[in-house]
């Protein structure tokens, strides 16, 4: 934080890391997302700074990196290399597999709200839950995450949609 001079730890790195590369989501309220890259692997990590912790830094988990490639342009998991032959190529990072597009909220709707909780993307994972509402587990596991990351929104309409009239009534007064 270039104010408070405040620094956290990226644990989960490779030892020679090339690059590092934010994600261009554009959407201020979810966490944002980096990669940190060396010549065969990115590692994504989310950067989360309103958790009940405090600012963190947690590994989502790694991609594979072709051979001679840069990473040039990250926006919502979908990263553009550039080819040793001066092309561009465009891959998803394995880490946003399930959390980008319908196809895959609408196939694999407990695994996107697992993908979409793990790169911090709360509103998400509450779209992708709405296809989940039978999976009580999942949409525990929904609520909790948003309470942890203060995203009181999320929590109260996942609590709402599980119908839990105890837990609505409990996040509603933290609404400002």
């Amino acid at each position: 934080n270039p104010v408070s001079d405040l620094r956290l730890s990226v644990d989960g790195t490779s030892g020679k890391v090339e690059g590092i590369l934010w994600d261009q989501h554009l959407d201020e309220t979810q966490a944002e997302v980096f990669i940190a890259y060396d010549d065969s692997e990115m590692q994504t990590f989310m950067y989360e700074r309103d958790h009940y912790r405090g600012p963190r830094c947690v590994l989502v988990g790694a991609s594979s990196r072709a051979s001679g490639t840069k990473p040039l342009y990250l926006h919502d998991g979908h990263l553009t290399s550039l080819m040793p032959s001066g092309r561009t190529s465009d891959m998803i990072l394995k880490t946003h597999e399930s959390a980008v597009g319908s196809s895959a909220v609408e196939s694999q709707p407990t695994q996107s709200v697992e993908q979409n909780l793990s790169l911090g993307r709360y509103a998400d994972a509450f779209r992708a839950a709405l296809n989940v509402q039978g999976d009580t587990k999942c949409l525990i596991r929904l609520y909790e995450a948003a309470l942890q990351a203060c995203d009181i929104n999320a929590a109260l309409r996942t609590a709402q949609l599980m119908g839990d009239s105890t837990r609505s009534a409990t996040v509603e007064p933290l609404m400002l």
